[in-house]
């Protein structure tokens, strides 16, 4: 998502060991008197009906509900989920996946719904669980839709399914900063309906799209689904950029938009990375995993759903939240006292952003006039000391391609074990969803370390100077 100013709200001293000062700002709170949408469910395929709870929705579920009416299967044994009664608060009532049309009994009317999906009947109204936490509604199968965020447009381009895109958002119409990521929507002559955040919904009279595809509510109209229901419309709300659950976002669109092969391919790239670093860390304890902070420009730790905490989690390390500390600003000292084994900086450059990888590492450097502030926030610290700091586009950590991100990652927090290919998984999936760039142009801007940092700026610009390590071994 787009930098977000955190509101200062109280000053606290954080204690590790033995040491206690007042050096962290901090705000909010992470959300963990509410299960994360991960830790509400482990299906992947989100759609009501997805009766056995794994990646397809077809006959096998059909059966399976057969069998709950039969008395053959136990309902009690069946998968279910956590879902959220309404938006904004902290109560949850449990669903079973068996239960199509959530109305708290599995019974007939799911198995005709679930038959009417696998045979592929348009019309059927269909439930699906959200970013949110919450229970969607749309109609079987979704057509023709508005779109607005890069992983939005991602999610789209992976189902192949620009051809019925009717409008976009003005990053991408209107000549805006995705444009030249995104020329294949605009060759659909789509209307340009303003604001991702707040649409212009007056542009949708008259030529209604099937569906907004949208994100979660904190950020996208909270009120979208009232405004836009007059009008037929449904709005979709998945998960396209937070990192753990991008998998799942995608074979759900796909299942709702009777996408699912395409859905499926894009699983199993992405799975190549997920379930080999999920095996290789199960046996390590959570404690004896490298403690990784990682943020925008290392003066502070970014809330959960931010898609940077689930980077580090997903590559299997620990989180600042893991030893004790919550999500706002974090000074020098801070990082020292927390004594992360790596540190991550992330960047709104190279891959889906801006191609110039000149400006990237300048900004890095000058970003707000700050003189290397990136670098001056960790100076202190252990990680710095032993050139331990990565840096990540965008790109390739916050949406459908962030396995390629999390891979990387794992390669340098466990150099023991098997190590991706990184450079050939980025040109793959640029070459196959984005066969318009040329694949071999954004390696060196979205994933580099801080060697790789400082040897190009002493080439690159007169009067570069490393900042000093300051830590003491």
């Amino acid at each position: 998502m787009e930098k977000k100013t955190l509101a200062i709200v109280i000053v606290i001293a954080v204690v590790i060991v033995v040491i206690a000062a007042a050096f962290v700002v901090m705000s909010g709170n992470n959300g963990g008197n509410t299960p994360s949408r991960s830790e509400a469910t482990d299906v992947r395929l989100t759609v009501f009906g997805n009766a056995n709870g794994d990646d397809y929705l077809n006959n096998d579920d059909v059966q399976y509900i057969q069998n709950i009416i039969d008395g053959k299967q136990s309902l009690v044994d069946s998968p279910k989920v956590q879902v959220l009664t309404a938006y904004g608060t902290t109560k949850y009532t449990a669903r079973y996946w068996a239960d199509a049309n959530c109305d708290g009994a599995v019974d007939s009317k799911d198995l005709s719904i679930v038959k009417n999906i696998v045979n592929k009947v348009k019309g059927t109204e269909v439930k699906f669980f959200d970013v949110d936490k919450m229970v969607g509604t749309c109609e079987f199968p979704l057509t023709t839709y508005a779109v607005g965020y890069k992983s939005n447009y991602e999610a789209e381009l992976i189902l192949k399914n620009v051809a019925n895109c009717t409008y976009v958002d003005n990053q991408v119409g209107n000549g805006g900063s995705y444009a030249p990521w995104f020329q294949m929507f605009l060759d659909q002559n789509p209307k340009c309906f303003g604001s991702r955040f707040t649409p212009d919904y007056e542009t949708f009279k008259g030529d209604a799209p099937s569906y907004i595809l949208s994100g979660t509510r904190a950020w996208f109209d909270q009120n979208m689904e009232e405004t836009v229901a007059p009008l037929g419309i449904d709005v979709v709300r998945l998960p396209f950029w937070e990192d753990t659950t991008t998998v799942s976002g995608i074979l759900t669109l796909g299942c709702l938009c009777n996408l699912d092969a395409a859905a499926q391919e894009y699983a199993k790239r992405a799975d190549a990375v997920l379930d080999y670093i999920q095996d290789y860390v199960s046996g390590i304890k959570k404690e004896d995993r490298p403690l990784i902070f990682a943020g925008y420009n290392g003066t502070s730790i970014s809330t959960w759903h931010n898609g940077i905490q689930e980077l580090i989690e997903a590559s299997g390390g620990r989180t600042p939240y893991d030893v004790g500390f919550t999500n706002g600003s974090i000074d020098g000292e801070g990082v020292k006292v927390m004594d992360p084994d790596w540190i991550v900086f992330d960047m709104y450059y190279g891959f889906l952003e801006t191609d110039d990888q000149p400006a990237e590492y300048n900004y890095i450097y000058d970003q707000g006039n700050t003189n290397n502030r990136y670098f001056n926030a960790i100076a202190g610290s252990r990680a710095y000391y032993n050139d331990q700091v990565l840096i990540l586009g965008q790109g390739v950590y916050m949406g459908p391609a962030s396995y390629i991100g999390i891979a990387w990652v794992f390669n340098h927090i466990y150099p023991n074990a098997k190590q991706f290919d990184v450079k050939s998984m980025l040109s793959d999936y640029i070459s196959t969803y984005h066969p318009d760039k040329a694949s071999t142009d954004y390696m060196s801007q979205d994933c580099f370390d801080v060697d790789t940092y400082d040897d190009w700026m002493s080439k690159n610009v007169a009067g570069y100077t490393k900042v000093k390590k300051t830590y003491k071994a």
